[in-house]
């Protein structure tokens, strides 16, 4: 006995087949290990932190799309540098920090008792990421790091990240 399945339902059985699996845990969605939710004070999702493919480099990206930073690594530190040049501060134990040692933002994976706020893990829909610009120079001379306080910067995240965004 001979059965014969077109390509389209073979390809749908498959996407069903890969969802479950999914959704049971069985395999990683391969966005889940390359992408990774900004929270701000509140615990409210601002933007995402995701891996190029091209090279691996990490960018900020807001929700809508719009790419705001990129995180460069030099020794020992991780700079966050918006693609118009400005450094916005530094990228340490998955926390976000000003270039005045304030904490920013955050991501789950921080696991430090400087945060009081537990993130809400709802997030808004991520729209079609945009190009990335190209990076403009960045400025000179790169601030020294401050000491990283345990206090939550005056500025927003959303704000700060706005800083970097190329005009």
């Amino acid at each position: 006995m001979k059965i014969y399945i077109n390509k389209k339902t073979l390809s749908s059985f498959l996407f069903i087949v890969s969802a479950l699996m999914i959704s049971m845990g069985l395999i990683k969605n391969a966005n889940a290990q390359t992408e990774r939710s900004i929270y701000n004070q509140n615990g409210d999702a601002i933007a995402y932190l995701a891996t190029e493919w091209r090279g691996g480099e990490w960018i900020i990206y807001f929700f809508s799309g719009l790419p705001a930073a990129y995180l460069e690594t030099e020794g020992n530190q991780t700079h966050i540098f918006g693609f118009n040049g400005k450094h916005l501060g530094w990228f340490e134990e998955n926390i976000l920090w000003d270039n005045e040692g304030n904490i920013i933002g955050y991501t789950a994976e921080a696991n430090n008792l400087r945060l009081n706020f537990i993130p809400s893990f709802a997030e808004p829909i991520k729209m079609m990421k945009e190009l990335t610009p190209f990076k403009e120079p960045k400025e000179f001379p790169i601030p020294f790091k401050p000491i990283l306080m345990n206090r939550w910067a005056y500025e927003g995240t959303e704000s700060w990240l706005y800083q970097g965004v190329s005009k």
